[in-house]
């Protein structure tokens, strides 16, 4: 007999692809890395807007731009992982 205990191999990298709860559970983790980015755009907005109109048009303009809509769509498909009650 064996002194050594049975070892199951599981993949490093993609051990949360196998089962539907440990997928939700990685996409609620990466929500929350969206929600704190929003969390720090809206505080750097804050900032723009205490300096002055100019300042905050500028803001405001490269959130209009192509990398602040892809930045703003992806945070809106997170947000119901993150609200929603039921999806933990």
């Amino acid at each position: 007999m064996s002194r050594r205990p049975y070892i199951r191999p599981v993949s490093t990298t993609r051990w949360w692809l196998s089962e539907g709860r440990y997928f939700r559970y990685m996409m609620r983790e990466l929500s929350s890395l969206f929600i704190g980015a929003v969390a720090i755009l809206l505080i750097f907005g804050l900032y723009r807007l205490s300096q002055g109109p100019v300042a905050f048009d500028a803001f405001v303009a490269a959130l209009l731009g192509q990398g602040g809509t892809a930045f703003v769509v992806v945070t809106l498909f997170f947000l119901p992982i993150t609200l929603i009650p039921g999806s933990r």
